[in-house]
């Protein structure tokens, strides 16, 4: 991985390759080493992708080339979902120590 990453910078001055390309190659690296580290978790279901439209379409492409499905997830609407079941957490624990106290 390493040297594959130093590649990028010999390919950006010798072979002309911009920043863009290089974000890119340097992004599929990073996702197909971070997949392949778990290959052994990828049995069953749709895989929940939870982040940025761009790099949920990279996770997926790769999940796909495994024979993975996922599900792209947008990170704003999963934070609101997940502050939301706090609070109502947080207000049903006070609810019932309420009634505890109303009982004691």
């Amino acid at each position: 991985m390493t040297s594959l990453a130093f590649r990028t910078r010999a390919a950006a001055l010798l072979s002309g390759k911009g920043p863009d390309w290089c974000s890119g190659y340097l992004s599929g690296l990073l996702v197909g080493t971070e997949i392949g580290g778990h290959r052994d978790w990828l049995s069953g279901g749709a895989i929940p992708l939870i982040g940025s439209a761009r790099f949920g379409r990279l996770y997926g492409a790769a999940l796909k080339r495994l024979g993975a499905d996922s599900v792209a997830i947008d990170a704003s609407d999963a934070t609101i979902a997940g502050l939301k079941e706090a609070r109502a957490a947080r207000d049903e624990a006070k609810r019932n120590l309420a009634a505890d106290i109303t009982m004691s």
